[in-house]
């Protein structure tokens, strides 16, 4: 009789727990920072709308800084534990946020096996003693764009292989020809924004092949920053371009005042919308002693450890990056992160299929040297001290000797950091 009642109880308990009404789950908001380009806007508001009218609980906003005041923005809030759920980031930068312990691991909240869909040299940069701290959106790479009405003046035929593409004799040489052609600069780009490709492509870089020490005062490196200050003074590149409030020179190059430039693929939906004068081609970037001088570029989206959202936040991650979403926005291109997308893309925009069929091609060329050079700690802070260092000896204000010795010394005290 007992054990009756025993069970009667029970399966009374159970009804009741069961009848009883369950709690709805919370709105959650998740704030996204970003830098945007293009289209980036119009695209990722289609992406939060589809992903908020499946997930009507999660919503998404987007806190929104250019990109030189995207990092600097960043630490700041990071600093006053204040930091954003997500957070848009680059592969030479990952490093330095898992290093601070300021990223969550991605890999409890995904199968085992997510991460093989995109390209190992990418996951490199992600996938730090196990765990994985960024999830890879797309990467880019660096191409010249060229004035073909000035090249066809000039005489100059663009190479179409890369096994054909120009050193830097060629690229001095040609960026001459334009100028008497009509341009008011021959070419601009090369040392842009204190990055580290046009170093190596000279047989150096920020740090040695094994990572372990400065890397700049190398004689190849020497020539090339005396290249560079020669084609400032003659007038063949704009030094107004130069790296402190510059003049645009993709602008410039746009009004046909530079003959051609050295820049990101990421520009094709700006030369597509703004170059009105004359029809404009793409060609494979310069290489010398250190191979063709190619940036390893492209985006991850972190979470921070301060995010009490962690779960929502991977959820928006997966959404975002499924084959769908990082097609739409590699359609301004750029290469997508997922290896299989990246071999089936089809490119709608001819300006952006003429781009990344040069692109594609460069970008098996990439160095390890390169590789090596975006994963060492602290890449941000390499690019300040380059942009500080060598800045007074393009001015004239101090030898090139001078100016790499003091680059050394501060690269080393960035690598202690």
């Amino acid at each position: 009789m007992k054990k009756w009642v025993w069970l009667i109880l029970v399966f009374l308990l159970a009804s009741i727990s069961w009848a009883a009404p369950q709690k709805e789950p919370e709105e959650v908001t998740l704030e996204w920072m970003q830098w945007m380009y293009g289209d980036d806007a119009k695209i990722y508001a289609g992406v939060i709308e589809e992903f908020q009218a499946a997930n009507p609980k999660i919503k998404v906003s987007i806190t929104e800084f250019s990109y030189q005041d995207h990092y600097s923005n960043l630490e700041v809030r990071m600093a006053g534990d204040n930091a954003p759920d997500i957070f848009r980031n680059e592969y030479g930068f990952v490093m330095r946020y898992e290093k601070n312990d300021q990223v969550v691991d991605l890999k409890p909240y995904f199968p085992s096996n997510y991460w093989n869909r995109f390209w190992p040299k990418l996951m490199e940069f992600c996938d730090i003693g196990g765990g994985v701290y960024g999830m890879p959106q797309m990467t880019d790479t660096t191409v010249v764009f060229y004035n073909k009405d000035l090249f066809k003046k000039a005489g100059v035929t663009a190479p179409t292989r890369v096994q054909d593409a120009w050193d830097w004799d060629d690229w001095e040489a040609i960026g001459r020809k334009l100028k008497a052609a009509g341009a008011k600069y021959g070419m601009a780009g090369a040392t842009y924004g204190g990055t580290v490709w046009y170093y190596v492509s000279w047989g150096g870089g920020f740090v040695s092949p094994d990572g372990s020490k400065p890397y700049m005062n190398q004689p190849g490196v020497i020539e090339g920053l005396k290249r560079q200050k020669k084609w400032f003074d003659e007038e063949l590149e704009p030094i107004s371009t130069l790296w402190f409030n510059p003049d645009n020179f993709e602008v410039l190059f746009s009004q046909g005042q530079i003959g051609m430039i050295w820049s990101g693929i990421w520009m094709t939906t700006f030369m597509d919308q703004n170059v009105k004068d004359f029809d404009w081609g793409v060609t494979f970037c310069p290489g010398g002693p250190g191979g063709f001088g190619l940036h390893l570029g492209g985006c991850v989206n972190s979470i921070s450890n301060q995010s009490d959202h962690v779960e929502e936040a991977a959820k928006f991650l997966e959404f975002f990056t499924r084959e769908k979403s990082m097609d739409t926005f590699c359609q301004q291109g750029y290469i997508p992160a997922d290896v299989d997308l990246a071999e089936s893309i089809v490119y709608k925009n001819p300006a952006v299929a003429k781009t990344m069929k040069v692109a594609n091609e460069a970008y098996g060329e990439l160095s390890p040297m390169i590789v090596t050079q975006y994963k060492a700690p602290n890449l941000y802070s390499m690019y300040q001290a380059t942009m500080e260092d060598l800045g007074p000896y393009f001015l004239g204000q101090v030898g090139v000797n001078e100016a790499v010795a003091k680059l050394e010394k501060d690269i080393a005290d960035i690598m202690k950091q």
